[in-house]
């Protein structure tokens, strides 16, 4: 796992718990490309931090999944619009 990935599975398992790094894979395994959370890269974050904030809502509090996503904003320097 990279270094990347691991600070995102640091701060998703603050959230999920035991069950992040299965809800990670999940998700990494929408994106294009052969890219898993194993080998996530700094250009895969936009989209990741989209389809963690689609299906976290529906395991999730909303305001959770948002907390989350900003977070993970943070670590990818992905400036979001108010």
């Amino acid at each position: 796992m990279n270094a990347l990935a691991e600070t995102i599975l640091a701060e998703a398992s603050k959230f999920l718990g035991p069950e992040a790094k299965r809800f990670l894979e999940r998700q990494a395994g929408h994106l294009e490309g052969a890219v898993t959370l194993d080998n996530i890269g700094a250009k895969d974050m936009e989209k990741f931090i989209w389809w963690i904030n689609v299906s976290g809502k529906l395991i999730m509090d909303k305001d959770k999944v948002r907390e989350l996503c900003a977070k993970l904003n943070d670590i990818a320097g992905i400036t979001t619009k108010a």
